[in-house]
């Protein structure tokens, strides 16, 4: 029994661990871009104090719940960042709201970890394989992986011009 308590303890600092790293990480990336909007979807509250001020919107969906910020115009944002919100079927839906909001050529961010995969049988090149295959379907080109942690990480993926989605 204590063993288990210990693996959950670990678990739980990794995951803080991580949620502090990714938040970092994200404040370098926003300082990188002041003069673009940037909107931030994530399951929980991320910590503002340590993001640097930017025109920045951040959207709070409890469990990763698909809620629609259709209040957001189309084509609205530069860059949208997805914090660990593909864990379940709905984090399709998630993509497809990115690609509405962000500007043709805009970035998408997704920051996610080998378990958020677990809805889905995983073709060969593992969850790798299937976060690039889902954000290509969803009409993302170019996805290149930003960082990686041991149990999480970044890609990047750009939203297809709709020349480039007929091919």
């Amino acid at each position: 029994m204590i063993a288990a308590a210990d693996s959950v303890l670990n678990d739980t600092r990794a995951t803080e661990d991580e949620e502090i790293r990714f938040v970092q990480w994200l404040a370098e990336q926003i300082s990188a871009r002041p003069e673009q909007l940037a909107l931030i979807v994530s399951r929980t509250a991320l910590d503002h104090r340590a993001l640097p001020p930017a025109a920045l919107t951040h959207v709070v969906a409890p469990g990763g719940q698909f809620s629609s910020t259709s209040l957001f115009v189309e084509a609205s944002f530069d860059c949208v960042f997805l914090h660990r919100m593909l864990s379940n079927m709905r984090g399709g839906d998630w993509l497809v709201e990115a690609r509405r909001v962000l500007r043709p050529g805009g970035l998408l961010f997704v920051s996610a970890s080998q378990e958020d995969f677990s809805f889905a049988p995983l073709p060969a090149g593992g969850h790798v394989h299937l976060l690039r295959r889902t954000l290509h379907t969803a009409g993302f080109d170019h996805v290149a992986w930003v960082d990686r942690g041991n149990h999480h990480f970044v890609t990047s993926a750009c939203r297809a011009f709709e020349a480039s989605r007929s091919r």
